[in-house]
């Protein structure tokens, strides 16, 4: 899953990290699907993305069931705008 954190006028990227830090290490517990994440915030402060993997399509999609991940209650509303898709990994390019 590659997901894309667009910060809102006002919002410090650093908040968002915060917040992004604090939450994940829960959701690595409470997902049993999601097997890594990694934060790479942006060098102009503008986004940060979030690359993840995942088991399987059913166990990404299981996550908009959890407390702070529904499109309505989200935990990045206040900060950021998000996009996020699934793809396949075709290689690794070692």
């Amino acid at each position: 899953m590659f997901s894309q954190f667009k910060m809102k006028p006002g919002k410090e990227q650093s908040e968002l990290a915060t917040v992004v830090s604090q939450e994940m290490p829960g959701v690595l517990q409470m997902v049993p699907g999601l097997q890594w994440a990694a934060m790479c915030p942006s060098t102009n402060n503008s986004m940060i993305a979030l690359l993840a993997r995942w088991n399987g399509r059913e166990d990404f999609e299981s996550l908009g069931q959890q407390p702070g991940f529904h499109k309505k209650t989200n935990y990045w509303q206040d900060y950021a705008n998000n996009k996020h898709g699934l793809y396949d990994v075709a290689k690794v390019i070692s």
